[in-house]
């Protein structure tokens, strides 16, 4: 008899890699293109990977802050938020694609929401692993969080995981908060191997929430986008756009250096990034 050939599984634990050399560093943005005074801020430098141990909370919660945005965005009457697990067989993974699991378990939710085709949409997120102890997530079996809108009939679940055709489908009904639900979702989600053939997103929009979705009348789900981070001091131009924060370099001596609230400073003490010189506001 021939051996199967165990698949190498897709997904690391997020927050598993090391970080950049200015992870969480000090920056400053600004603008100084006033006489005498710039208008400078600090922030602390996010590379943006859930992968990274060091900037992995930060973005949890930036991605958890969007995910709200979206659900609140679209409002459906009688209707709360809910949070849903949707379970493959332990060890599938190590079997069958990754993406065959992943369609099987939207189609899973899909079957067993017994409302109108609108009703059904939200986030999906893949955890590749289980939690045996507090903070321990070591045991196998990949599996999906699902944060959005749907109304489970319980009396498909049982027909249809009977019959094969679904996971397992657990409902944790509605959400007090969804920033909080989303952001535990994405605090052990699961992030691609670097090593892994085909790299897959550790989130998907799906059902009415999807990215590309058109409702009857053709339009997309808009969601109201953040406030730009903009300079106080100066007016809005003829097209009615702020002044935007650039990233800044101190070359001062002996001036405190700013805070987060943002406030003025000697203009010759700040210029902007030498790397982008020739090309920068200044020049």
């Amino acid at each position: 008899m021939s051996q199967i050939q165990l698949k190498e599984p897709s997904f690391d634990m997020c927050g598993s890699s090391k970080p950049y050399d200015d992870c969480n560093s000090w920056r400053w943005k600004g603008c100084n293109l006033h006489s005498g005074k710039a208008y400078v801020k600090s922030y602390r430098r996010n590379c943006m990977r859930l992968k990274c141990r060091v900037c992995k909370d930060r973005i949890c919660s930036v991605k958890a802050h969007q995910a709200q945005k979206r659900i609140d965005a679209y409002k459906i009457k009688k209707l709360k938020p809910k949070h849903v697990i949707v379970s493959p067989p332990p060890g599938l993974e190590y079997e069958v694609d990754y993406e065959v699991i992943r369609k099987k378990a939207i189609n899973s939710l899909r079957l067993v929401n017994k409302s109108y085709k609108n009703s059904f949409g939200g986030i999906m997120i893949v955890h590749p692993r289980r939690c045996e102890s507090i903070r321990d997530y070591e045991k196998v079996g990949l599996h999906f969080h699902f944060i959005g809108f749907i109304n489970v009939d319980y009396k498909k679940v049982g027909e249809y995981y009977k019959k094969n055709k679904i996971y397992i489908v657990k409902d944790l009904r509605e959400r007090r908060s969804v920033f909080k639900t989303v952001r535990y979702a994405y605090d052990h989600a699961g992030v691609y191997k670097e090593t892994a053939k085909k790299k897959y997103k550790t989130a998907s929009w799906i059902g009415c929430l999807s990215i590309n979705y058109k409702f009857t009348n053709g339009k997309k789900l808009y969601v109201e986008p953040d406030p730009i981070e903009s300079c106080p001091k100066c007016p809005v131009d003829e097209n009615g756009f702020p002044s935007l924060l650039f990233s800044l370099e101190y070359v001062g001596d002996n001036e405190p250096l700013p805070d987060l609230e943002g406030s003025y400073y000697k203009s010759d003490n700040w210029i902007y990034p030498t790397k982008y010189h020739n090309k920068c506001l200044c020049c």
